[in-house]
């Protein structure tokens, strides 16, 4: 009877312990670690990375703990609770590799700290509107507090007692599980960059206290019927060139979740295989990111965008060394990684720094003209650049035919941007918002965003009768998507058309983008045709926000 009881108990114990283990498991592990430290002198690059996380968190211990109440977005508490997240996460890869316990001890003063504060707080009294978190206005920051946590809590777990475990668990995870997967799951299972967020912070928490009801939730929502979750963010957010439909500056921020997350399922559980997922979605995903940056690692500011973002930020870092290990070496992954100048502390940023020291010759940047579709089906429009030359140097003219990008989308359809020469000449607006900074709205974005930045006139395509594309309807706008028509890349002449005949009533448009350098030409250039036909009478503005001066035109010019 004994035997047949402990059996019960095991066979019952099993499904919820599945993925207990040796920690850590989610983002690197004690051999990589062994790896890393007897590389240090051997790749330059993967040194510096270690000793400017060194000192970062060497700085962070000297100045000690500090878990501030809530504040306002942008604020110093707000800035302080992201900066805590980062110091633990970087102190518990710190003790991983080094062994050193002080690091440790840091993480856990911090994590009892915030044990202390957290089960009494509630909802986020400044959220204005936004879904609230407890330490952030929106949970978005809350969910990105929980997966650089996870990372930390994972380093040092082992190194806890049980009793210190229990402690944290309960009065700290414990709590913003429920906010996450009860309070807000209409959030967890949204597909959107938020419901990223949150489905990966808490898989990647559940794989390091072996719970498996939280990575299935994770990976399927909150229902597990595979209506929600990370496998249904990755069916519909991409189209299957792997473009994000909300552009590159957003996906730039959401290629963490998806690559750490990824990495943690991959590690825990690689039956799964998830970066075959969906014929490997995830290198298209960072390879469709990549290669729409300018020559000089900035992305393109489509749709809600700052126009000065660029790889160096650490979303792509991470995508960039966990693509190159687990999809292949690539010579332009390199030439990212040469931008970045870091890499990430496990096997991925290994492998990056181990190609860079062992390299001939750095290769410059050198992507190649290309299309991407958009939507998840590949049938709403896409993206098209063409570009001339390598390095700096290279020209390359965007144009956007896709759709509208759900809550920062632009209604810009045939809009286009040209860079040349290391600069943006004709360029996109971009965004209206100070990031971070408390008294400009707390770094919110500002009503001047929708009067403005996201109208047609703020971008380089037609206006008709002075109003904006689907009269400003954002979910009108979401209804249709503009048409490829054709694309041509390679030889002196490169082509690429679309139309958009669902964006005014009774006006259909084409756009057609030349990129012409031939042998007499000193520098390439652009031919525009833009043709726009309605049998009703209209007015129509073609602006171009032109970064530099009218030289001459064929045109009589003339005020009105």
């Amino acid at each position: 009877m004994r035997k047949f009881s402990l059996f019960i108990i095991i066979l019952f114990l099993l499904p919820f312990m599945l993925f207990a283990g040796e920690h850590p498991s989610i983002f690197i592990t004690s051999q990589e670690a062994a790896e890393i430290r007897a590389s240090l002198d051997k790749y330059p690059l993967l040194k510096k990375s270690f000793e400017n996380l060194k000192t970062q968190t060497e700085k962070a211990l000297r100045q000690g703990i500090e878990v501030p109440p809530p504040g306002e977005a942008g604020g110093y508490e707000h800035e302080k609770h992201k900066q805590n997240y980062r110091d633990m996460q970087a102190a518990g890869v710190l003790y991983t590799i080094t062994g050193n316990e002080k690091y440790a001890q840091f993480v856990k003063d911090m994590l009892f700290a915030y044990a202390e504060m957290y089960p009494k707080l509630g909802p986020h009294p400044l959220s204005h509107k936004q879904r609230p978190g407890k330490l952030f206005h929106q949970t978005l920051n809350e969910t990105v507090w929980l997966v650089y946590t996870s990372i930390a809590y994972d380093c040092i777990s082992d190194w806890l007692s049980a009793d210190d475990r229990k402690h944290i668990e309960t009065n700290v995870f414990d709590h913003i599980i429920e906010l996450f997967t009860v309070e807000h799951s209409d959030v967890f299972n949204r597909i959107h960059n938020h419901g990223t967020w949150m489905v990966a912070s808490v898989g990647m928490y559940g794989y390091v206290i072996g719970d498996k009801n939280l990575v299935e939730m994770a990976l399927y929502g909150t229902k597990k019927d595979g209506k929600g979750g990370f496998l249904k963010q990755l069916d519909l957010l991409f189209s299957p060139d792997g473009y994000y439909l909300e552009g590159p500056y957003y996906i730039r921020y959401a290629l963490r979740p998806f690559f750490l997350y990824a990495e943690a399922v991959e590690r825990n559980e690689p039956q799964r295989k998830i970066f075959e997922y969906r014929d490997g979605i995830l290198g298209k995903v960072h390879y469709s990111t990549m290669q729409t940056v300018f020559s000089n690692g900035t992305f393109p500011p489509i749709n809600d965008a700052s126009r000065s973002m660029d790889v160096r930020s650490i979303g792509p870092v991470v995508s960039n060394d966990i693509a190159y290990q687990r999809y292949g070496a690539n010579k332009n992954l390199l030439a990212i990684a040469a931008i970045q100048d870091q890499v990430i502390l496990n096997k991925a940023g290994l492998m990056v720094a181990k190609d860079m020291a062992t390299a001939d010759v750095i290769p410059e940047l050198a992507w190649k003209s290309v299309e991407f579709t958009d939507g998840h089906d590949g049938k709403q429009g896409g993206l098209g650049i063409l570009r001339s030359g390598t390095g700096e140097k290279q020209t390359m003219a965007l144009m956007k035919y896709g759709t509208h990008g759900l809550g920062h989308g632009h209604f810009d359809k045939l809009h286009f941007s040209l860079f040349d020469q290391g600069s943006q000449v004709v360029f996109d607006y971009g965004f209206s918002r100070w990031i971070n900074m408390e008294p400009k709205f707390g770094g919110r974005y500002l009503p001047e965003n929708d009067s403005y930045a996201k109208q047609t006139i703020a971008h380089n395509t037609v206006t008709v009768d002075q109003k904006s594309q689907n009269f400003g309807n954002r979910k009108e706008a979401d209804k249709v998507a503009a048409e490829r028509h054709f694309f041509h890349a390679g030889g002196d002449v490169q082509v690429m058309s679309a139309r958009s005949t669902k964006h005014y009533p009774g006006v259909q448009m084409q756009r057609t983008l030349f990129l012409v350098d031939q042998e007499k030409l000193t520098q390439p250039i652009v031919v525009d045709l833009f043709r726009v036909e309605s049998t009703d009478e209209h007015s129509y503005d073609y602006p171009i926000h032109f970064h530099g001066q009218l030289i001459t035109t064929i045109l009589n010019i003339r005020p009105p």
